[in-house]
């Protein structure tokens, strides 16, 4: 593959995003550019060459990565090419699989994004998701074509990365994204498990008579992104609030168990028992029951030291 025109054509557009045409030149180009790789994909099948575009899209975050822009249009560019990657996914674009995933694993990109504590840990996050998404059929019914088993091991050599260089945002996401993970996969969600903060030093499981309740760092919350209050509706956390305080009304853990069932599978007699439950619906739930439990337990211990 030549390359003569390719990279005259990503200098050219560097150039023109950082000498005044910011973050909207660069959306432009990359909405022309998506659209092109769709009908690319869509037109040629099997056909579809995916390395031009990779080769296009590394080297724009390449050249972007070279020069020092303003943080705030940095971190403008930087959304942009997420959200083009985004329309790119796996699932839209089958394939650009391999080239996404090389994208979404860049060393230019990588670290800008999660450098940027809040939307670019959103921003990565839904791509990730998207990788999951994707896999998440073959990975449940553990039918793995060579292709997908080839991705799927891209995927977990990402984790590691991830795992080694920026564990903070496998702790801070870990809900949502063993959530997306078929309970199945054990070496994947175990990689995103495994992580902690790096300032954090755990101690030796073998040490003698150790107490886990007794270490200063168990008294420290995690913090979860999206939090748990977020994702159950106000009303039922009123109602979990209400029960934990006064135990009433007796019916609702078995009103709650009810509403998180799955469906009755398709053309079953009636009174069948459901297919399924809920699973990342009973995560946020058991996750804001454990939080509000707590705290509720702990505001009680506080009114007896009162009292007393």
């Amino acid at each position: 593959m030549s390359h003569v025109a390719l990279d005259p054509l990503v200098r050219l557009i560097s150039a023109a995003v950082v000498h005044g045409g910011g973050e909207p030149l660069l959306s432009r180009f990359l909405g022309v550019l998506v659209g092109v790789v769709k009908r690319e994909a869509d037109e040629l099948g099997t056909a579809f060459n995916a390395r031009p575009f990779l080769r296009l899209l590394a080297g724009l975050l390449s050249e972007l990565a070279r020069v020092e822009l303003p943080k705030p249009v940095d971190s403008r560019c930087l959304h942009a090419v997420g959200v083009a990657l985004h329309r790119l996914q796996p699932v839209s674009v089958p394939a650009f699989a391999f080239a996404w995933l090389e994208l979404i694993s860049h060393r230019s990109f990588v670290p800008r994004v999660l450098s940027a504590y809040g939307q670019g840990w959103v921003l990565y996050r839904t791509l990730l998701l998207s990788l999951f998404q994707f896999l998440e059929p073959y990975l449940r019914l553990a039918d793995l074509p060579d292709s997908v088993r080839a991705l799927y091991r891209g995927t977990l050599r990402l984790l590691l990365m991830l795992l080694h260089d920026f564990p903070e945002f496998l702790c801070e996401q870990h809900h949502c994204l063993c959530d997306a993970i078929p309970t199945s996969c054990v070496q994947m969600r175990n990689l995103v498990l495994s992580a902690f903060p790096r300032h954090m030093r755990l101690p030796d499981p073998f040490t003698p008579n150790l107490k886990v309740d007794m270490l200063p760092e168990i008294a420290v919350a995690p913090r979860l992104s999206p939090h748990p209050d977020a994702q159950v509706p106000e009303p039922l956390r009123a109602a979990i609030d209400a029960y934990l305080h006064t135990r009433s009304p007796a019916s609702l853990p078995s009103d709650l168990a009810k509403q998180l069932a799955g469906p009755a599978p398709e053309g079953s007699p009636p009174g069948t028992s459901p297919s399924g439950y809920n699973a990342p619906a009973i995560n946020a739930l058991a996750l804001y029951i454990g939080s509000a439990a707590s705290a509720s337990a702990a505001a009680a211990t506080a009114a007896a030291a009162n009292a007393c």
